[in-house]
């Protein structure tokens, strides 16, 4: 598979993903945590304007009710006094005003609790004309001098028919006025007033905290909701870690630590990696073995060189396995190169080495020791083999003494021992003693360890 041709999702693509839904669940968590408290503060709003609202209305009842007994004590007494308590209560009307305003200020926007609020108003200034007025005339049973009053008491003025009235009789008509029908049945219309202003304040009110509690529960649900979505959001994105990315990781360090390839699967980054980590490893592969077989092999002839044959006593010396060695000359070597060339000279290694791979087993091993040595090891190989052995020498010798193209008729010397229980230097040197008898009896030939020779 080429790096062009590796397909799949992306991890960014992924992190951006989850990054987005996080992101839009973050902005509607605020957004449930604004409405809530919105919610919240619209109910507390509510709730506190329904409380200043009740409030305001009894502060004005508790006012007109110490008016009205000031006034009837004053009118019943005709106590002096009594007209500095009223007055005193009446010019004292900041809270009453403020309560007044902040009840008209909750009306505004909804007719019928400000014509109610109208009317209260009207009927507390009717009622306040009306007591004034009585006063003015108890005052003047009294006999008290208009100096002597309060001003706005002193400004109010009575009818001629009043004034012609004697001090009972006006004494009598001012406590008619508060006491009578009349002025009970206004007192009786305010509280009515009053008490519809208040039903119509909690009625309002009440709308308002359950429109404000249903925005408050829709407001939590949604959180609930939301919260519940990022909970599932962080399963999924430890799902995604453990399956897409942990177990992957842990896969790809087994694979590194086992020394295998890694399987070209899962996210792009992934697919990346295992392919480019399994490209490498085979460059790698192929690196070592071409040193390997360049640390093993003979570089002229391509067969195993002495490193490998020093390798291979030391591994044979720790078998217990049947183990023939021969060693082996060209015999004139040097008279090869004399005469005819290094070229000519290194074609003939080339050729005896060819040789050898061919007629010993694959898994024998044909080895250059030298410039012009070689030797086999042959595995599993005992006495038994002999005449296959002398059989392949020798056609081995013929195909040399024949010559073949530039290269010169040649002929090998060999030496032949064998081990019942792998290499040790006694084997070798028995072989050695095997190859220095064929050459002492005029080469050409092969010697078995023990024999005369062939």
């Amino acid at each position: 598979m080429e790096k062009k041709e590796v397909r799949g999702v992306r991890i960014k693509t992924i992190c951006c993903g989850l990054l987005l839904l996080a992101g839009i669940l973050f902005i509607l968590l605020i957004g449930g945590l604004i409405n809530i408290t919105s919610s919240y503060r619209e109910l507390r709003i509510a709730t506190e304007s329904y409380m200043n609202a009740e409030n305001n209305i009894r502060l004005l009842d508790a006012a007109h009710i110490r008016l009205s007994d000031a006034a009837k004590q004053y009118v019943t007494t005709l106590d002096g006094s009594c007209l500095d308590t009223y007055f005193a209560e009446s010019d004292n009307s900041e809270e009453k005003d403020n309560a007044i305003a902040e009840l008209s200020e909750l009306a505004k926007g909804k007719r019928s609790l400000r014509l109610t609020v109208e009317d209260v108003i009207a009927d507390y200034e009717q009622l306040a004309q009306i007591e004034t007025h009585a006063m003015r005339l108890a005052s003047a049973a009294a006999g008290t001098a208009p100096e002597d009053l309060p001003a706005a008491l002193a400004a109010e003025q009575l009818t001629e028919e009043e004034l012609s009235y004697d001090k009972k009789e006006q004494q009598e008509q001012a406590y008619e006025m508060l006491f009578g029908s009349d002025y009970e049945q206004l007192m009786q219309k305010i509280s009515e007033e009053q008490g519809d202003a208040a039903d119509q304040i909690s009625a309002m009110t009440k709308q308002e905290q359950l429109a404000c509690e249903e925005e408050l529960s829709v407001a939590l649900t949604s959180l609930q909701v939301y919260i519940a979505l990022l909970l599932v959001l962080a399963v999924i994105i430890f799902v995604i870690l453990l399956f897409f990315v942990v177990r992957p990781v842990n896969r790809y360090v087994k694979c590194i630590a086992e020394e295998k390839d890694m399987d070209v699967k899962g996210l792009y980054e992934f697919k990346v990696l295992a392919y480019t980590y399994n490209k490498t490893r085979s460059r790698t592969r192929e690196k070592t073995h071409a040193l390997k077989k360049t640390a093993e092999h003979d570089a002229l002839t391509g067969i195993w060189n002495r490193a490998t044959f020093e390798q291979l006593k030391d591994d044979f010396s720790k078998s217990f396995e049947p183990l023939t060695l021969l060693l082996i000359d060209v015999d004139n070597f040097k008279g090869v190169n004399d005469n005819y060339g290094h070229e000519i000279g290194d074609h003939a290694l080339k050729r005896v080495a060819d040789l050898l791979k061919e007629q010993f087993r694959s898994n024998d091993y044909p080895l250059r020791i030298g410039g012009d040595e070689f030797a086999v090891l042959m595995v599993n190989a005992t006495p038994r083999e002999k005449a296959v052995i002398r059989q392949k020498l020798t056609f081995i010798n013929d195909t040399l003494a024949k010559g073949s193209g530039d290269i010169p008729p040649l002929s090998l010397s060999v030496g032949v021992a064998f081990s019942e229980s792998g290499y040790s230097d006694e084997l070798f040197q028995k072989a050695d003693a095997a190859l220095y008898r064929t050459k002492e009896n005029g080469k050409h030939g092969f010697t078995f360890h023990g024999e005369y020779k062939n």
